[in-house]
């Protein structure tokens, strides 16, 4: 995983390099979370194994930062691999929270139910899911103006989109609060992300 801002705008960026099986950059992310989880760093990634036979393991990291005004972040996930019969809600997810009181503000989320789904919710919205087969791609969630919008890569398309609109999904309105990032990686019953 990758993830990455408008590094032209000065806002922060991290790439996740280092040594294989270094921790995430503490000055950039707080870890919240890591229920029999392991985050490295691997081959310049944010790589994730929950080692979890059964049940569930969740890890999250916050950045540190926070941003006010127009923002564009992206998350890239290079694998993502789930039984096709399993019922658990494993997957990664790229978070927008409001510094002031940690309020969700948007989400998209990679995520394997009893199919492959791409997931988006925020804070004027409900939950919306699409299915799909990729097991690698971006999402990413954009603020211009305070209308904060998701989307995913479509790869046979060339084009960020939410369905088929690529204006993204609007999950959020008139909102210019300062925000925070959050990537969280959720697994169960024995996948593996």
């Amino acid at each position: 995983y990758s993830m990455s801002s408008c590094g032209v705008c000065g806002y922060p960026d991290d790439d996740f390099t280092g040594n294989d099986g270094d921790l995430p950059n503490f000055n950039r992310w707080s870890l919240v979370q890591n229920d029999n989880g392991y985050l490295s760093i691997q081959s310049n990634l944010l790589n994730y194994n929950g080692n979890v036979a059964s049940g569930s393991a969740t890890s999250e990291l916050n950045s540190r930062f926070e941003i006010g005004g127009d923002f564009d972040t992206i998350v890239e996930f290079f694998f993502f691999a789930n039984s096709t019969t399993s019922a658990a809600d494993s997957g990664v997810s790229l978070i927008a929270r409001r510094a002031s009181d940690d309020t969700l503000l948007a989400e998209i989320r990679r995520r394997h139910t009893t199919v492959h789904q791409y997931k988006s919710d925020g804070l004027d919205v409900s939950e919306a899911v699409l299915n799909t087969t990729d097991i690698s791609g971006k999402f990413r969630i954009t603020r211009v103006n305070g209308a904060v919008r998701v989307y995913y890569w479509d790869a046979a398309q060339v084009r960020w989109e939410w369905g088929l609109s690529t204006t993204g999904r609007l999950v959020a309105n008139n909102d210019t609060s300062d925000v925070y990032f959050e990537i969280r990686f959720d697994k169960g019953d024995g996948e593996t992300l």
